[in-house]
């Protein structure tokens, strides 16, 4: 379901791929409604903590990009912005006490979530959900583990509101040091 309204806002929004669609889509994840009470409370918890730092993000992104349009800059600075690759399926910290990278001093009881100490993953459900309508995640050879969703604005160079499905990377964008 969740894969879906992203599938269906990012077809709104003009960016998913010429082709692009949900039909060939295989889940791995169980769905949520084979997940146990615990699991579902656990998976909610982390999804409410990633929604918070993205609505952190965005609100900061916006104070410096208000920043830069009221100091008369914006037209002459290039804003940028891309994820890694791919959506996360880690699942750590979802089953209290197992730790896939071995750190025995984590603490990822449910009530700790977010705070000093935890160290928590998305999981498989809500990676499929945050590549759609493409297959993989993260760490997959698949479309889902290379695309990424990014951005960049300098209005002296590249057109606003096109979408172009080229694929580079942050090796395209910015020189290479030799230091």
């Amino acid at each position: 379901m969740l894969r879906a309204e992203r599938y269906a806002r990012a077809s709104e929004l003009g960016v998913i791929p010429e082709g692009g669609d949900l039909a060939s889509f295989e889940p791995t994840a169980p769905p949520w409604s084979d997940l146990d009470p615990e699991m579902q409370r656990r998976q909610a918890r982390v999804y409410e903590i990633y929604a918070g730092m993205v609505e952190y993000m965005d609100m900061s992104v916006g104070r410096l990009v208000d920043y830069l349009r009221q100091s008369g800059q914006l037209e002459n600075t290039v804003v940028m912005f891309s994820s890694d690759h791919g959506a996360s399926s880690g699942d750590a910290g979802l089953v209290e006490g197992v730790d896939p990278r071995g750190i025995s001093n984590r603490d990822n009881r449910l009530e700790n979530f977010g705070r000093p100490g935890s160290f928590i993953g998305n999981g498989p459900g809500f990676a499929e959900a945050g590549s759609a309508p493409f297959r993989g995640h993260k760490g997959t050879r698949r479309e889902g583990g290379l695309r990424a969703a990014a951005f960049i604005h300098y209005p002296a160079a590249i057109p606003a509101g096109e979408v172009n499905g080229t694929f580079m990377t942050v090796m395209d964008v910015l020189p290479a040091s030799d230091v």
